[in-house]
C-alpha cells in the first residue's frame, strides 16, 4: 500500500506503555479517501535525532525512489531534527500534528489560567479562532485568523500569546 499511496505519512511516538517504558513509534500512511494503513512500528530506547534518523532511513528504504510529499509528526525534538535531514525540502513538507498542537495548548491553558470557568471560556475562544486558522486553505487566511486570535488574546492573556509566538 505504501507504494500505491506514499504521499502522506504520519509518525507518532507518544506511546510508552510497554513494560520497559520505551517509546512505541507507529508509522502510518493515508490514502486519498482518508483511510489509514500501517507502514511500520518500532520500539525505540531513546527519542534522539540519531534514532529517528535511523528509523526514517528505514522508511525511506521502503519507499525506494518514491518521494513522500508530507510527513506529519508531533513536536518531539529528535523527530523534528531528523525529518528535515532524511526527507529534505522541497520534496517533502514536514507538518505538525494538529491533535498534538491542541493538546499542548490545552495543557498550557491549564498552567496559565486560573479557575475552570475562565479556562473553559479561554479554550472556546482559542478553538473558535485557531480552528479557523488551522483549516485555512491559504497562508493569507491562516495569518489573518492568527492575527485575530492575537488581538483577542493580547488584552487579557499576553502570556498565552507569548507562548504561541515562541512555541508554535
Amino acid at each position: 500500500m505504501l507504494h500505491a499511496w506514499p504521499y502522506v505519512i504520519l509518525i507518532d511516538s507518544t506511546y510508552k506503555t510497554n513494560r520497559y517504558g520505551w517509546p512505541w513509534v507507529e508509522i502510518i500512511g493515508v490514502t486519498p479517501v482518508k483511510k489509514n494503513f500501517n507502514i511500520a512500528c518500532a520500539i525505540i530506547k531513546q527519542e534522539t535525532k540519531e534514532t529517528y534518523e535511523w528509523l526514517l532511513r528505514c522508511i525511506k528504504g521502503l519507499l525506494g525512489d518514491t518521494v513522500s510529499n508530507v510527513i506529519v509528526t508531533d513536536k518531539e525534538g529528535g523527530m523534528l531534527a531528523s525529518v528535515c535531514v532524511v526527507f529534505p525540502l522541497p520534496h517533502t513538507v514536514h507538518l505538525l500534528c494538529l491533535w498534538h498542537v491542541n493538546n499542548c495548548v490545552k495543557k498550557r491553558f491549564e498552567q496559565l489560567l486560573g479557575g475552570i470557568a475562565k479556562r473553559e471560556v479561554a479554550q472556546a475562544v482559542w478553538k473558535k479562532y485557531f480552528d479557523k486558522a488551522a483549516w485555512s486553505w491559504a497562508q493569507e487566511g491562516f495569518l489573518q485568523k492568527i492575527n485575530e486570535l492575537e488581538r483577542v488574546w493580547t488584552e487579557k492573556n499576553i502570556d498565552m500569546v507569548d507562548y504561541m509566538r515562541g512555541e508554535w
